[in-house]
């Protein structure tokens, strides 16, 4: 069987880049499994997104 050599190449760069993924340290993994947190972090976002959205993000209508 013939593979072409471009879908060769991009199978063999997948595999690297799923090889060297980065491992998750400690402290992230803390963060992520410590609900406290969780939840203070989802206030914080939607608060960044409310802001964007109550101060106008550059809608299509014109004012």
């Amino acid at each position: 069987m013939v593979v072409n050599p471009r879908i060769k190449k991009t199978i063999q760069s997948l595999i690297i880049t799923i090889a060297m993924a980065k491992k998750i340290s400690r402290f992230q993994k803390f963060v992520m499994h410590n609900p406290f947190l969780q939840f203070f972090m989802f206030l914080f976002l939607n608060v960044k997104i409310l802001y964007v959205v109550a101060l106008g993000h550059g809608g299509t209508r014109e004012k």
